[in-house]
């Protein structure tokens, strides 16, 4: 779901469907909560002894492998693979989801009543989320075993995965554009910036406490191509971590649109234009610092 952004805060108009960017290249490792959270890795990728290519390979762990992340930075990850530990690049890193077992529920091979029992999970347990619900159906992985469960059955905490792709060293900011799976994230401040009859709408969800948070006019440079960040029309300071602002907005893709800029107390910063062209087939986004 990472969506990276470049170092610059200028957009051309013919691409303002495409971010580009490069991580940093520092291998710090910052703590994660108590808590390892849950991931999958995202393509096939070395499993190694330590936090760098120069470790030896333990073995290769293929694309969708469930993994605990105990730590992470930038580059390297130290998980935790069925009670081995080792790293992994942090690249091949997409945090999940997770649910509680709301009543005991039957594990199937498919999302349909018609699909063979594989277990039957007890209330109370804990299960990884790897996709949905499509037609009522989760994707999950229990223990060691990956199957299919009713919605009805289980309490799915959509927002345990976006909290911990925010609390990576290099991102600085998120968009959650389902609105509806993120009710848990409560926005301290709503903005209306929108004048279009059918506007849309987003969350802002910010990082560190004492952050600046603006909306900006979008402006041309004088060859009128270059769009860069104008006048400010809305600012807060956030008073938490993990601070959210809900914001409607016009289609960035008509001419004017916004840009939000987040300033850390620390002078970090993340410059993004709101935009609409990634709510068709992502729940969120995250961006990396300029």
């Amino acid at each position: 779901m990472r969506r990276k952004m470049s170092s610059h805060t200028v957009r051309r108009l013919a691409a303002l469907t495409l971010f580009t960017g490069l991580f940093f290249t520092s291998v710090l490792v910052s703590a994660l909560p108590a808590e390892a959270a849950m991931a999958l890795t995202n393509a096939r990728v070395n499993f190694r002894t330590g936090p760098s290519t120069s470790y030896s390979v333990i073995r290769k762990l293929p694309g969708t492998t469930p993994v605990d992340v105990i730590s992470h930075g930038t580059k390297w990850s130290k998980i935790n693979d069925s009670g081995e530990i080792g790293y992994i690049s942090t690249a091949y890193i997409k945090f999940t989801s997770t649910g509680r077992i709301t009543g005991r529920v039957n594990l199937r091979s498919s999302g349909s009543l018609s699909g063979a029992i594989i277990s039957k999970i007890p209330r109370g347990e804990t299960v990884r989320v790897l996709a949905g619900p499509v037609k009522g159906w989760y994707k999950v992985t229990w223990r060691t075993k990956t199957g299919y469960i009713y919605k009805n059955y289980v309490a799915v905490d959509e927002t345990a995965a976006l909290k911990a792709e925010l609390d990576k060293p290099s991102i600085g900011l998120v968009f959650a554009f389902n609105l509806g799976k993120f009710s848990a994230f409560n926005p301290t401040v709503s903005w209306n910036i929108a004048t279009d009859p059918y506007p849309s709408k987003l969350l802002v969800v910010t990082k560190v406490k004492g952050s600046t948070v603006e909306v900006a006019k979008a402006k041309l440079t004088g060859d009128d191509r270059i769009v860069i960040p104008g006048e400010v029309i809305r600012d807060w300071k956030t008073t938490s971590n993990y601070e959210v602002i809900k914001i409607t907005y016009n289609d960035p893709e008509t001419i004017p649109f916004h840009f939000i800029t987040v300033t850390e107390p620390g002078g970090k910063k993340t410059t993004q234009s709101l935009r609409t062209s990634m709510k068709a087939v992502l729940d969120w986004a995250s961006f990396t610092y300029d």
